[in-house]
């Protein structure tokens, strides 16, 4: 019976690089979605309460204000764009597509490595000043296409 059917092949392997691949897309798409609230909520923003509006979107209201007390342009700025301790936010968003693109590093081309590498190290050199509300659509802008601006 083993004969006729092997029990060695490249299931696993093709289901353990599928869900990276899933995965990595996911963890992109995440960066470009909240690039867009940001943006939308900056745009047409008239008081702090649209900046909570991000918050219940994302279920993140609890978390924010355990850590940052009230809502407002730049408190939300900082947590969705520079903490790397918040679960849902892009540092830690880029840092974990990352990680799954280095798992399938045989499988994806260079460029696309380099891409990510760069896209990575920009996002994770943001400071405050790059997300202040005068650059804040400047940095928003950049992750939504994931082409680095320059600085």
């Amino acid at each position: 019976m083993s004969d006729i059917l092997p029990r060695s092949g490249p299931g696993p392997l093709v289901a353990r690089h599928a869900g990276g691949l899933l995965w990595l897309a996911r963890y992109i798409e995440r960066v470009e979605n909240l690039a867009r609230l940001m943006d939308v909520t900056e745009s047409f923003a008239h008081d702090d309460s649209a900046w909570l509006s991000i918050l219940r979107i994302n279920g993140d209201e609890a978390r924010f204000v355990a850590r940052n007390g009230e809502a407002g342009q730049a408190s939300v700025a900082r947590f969705y764009l520079l903490d790397g301790e918040n679960p849902t936010s892009v540092q830690t968003s880029i840092t974990w597509a990352r990680e799954n693109a280095r798992t399938l590093r045989a499988l994806i081309s260079t460029e696309m490595w380099l891409h990510l590498n760069v896209f990575h190290a920009r996002i994770r050199a943001l400071t405050e000043a790059d997300v202040a509300p005068d650059r804040m659509s400047t940095v928003c802008a950049m992750l939504k296409v994931r082409r680095p601006i320059p600085a």
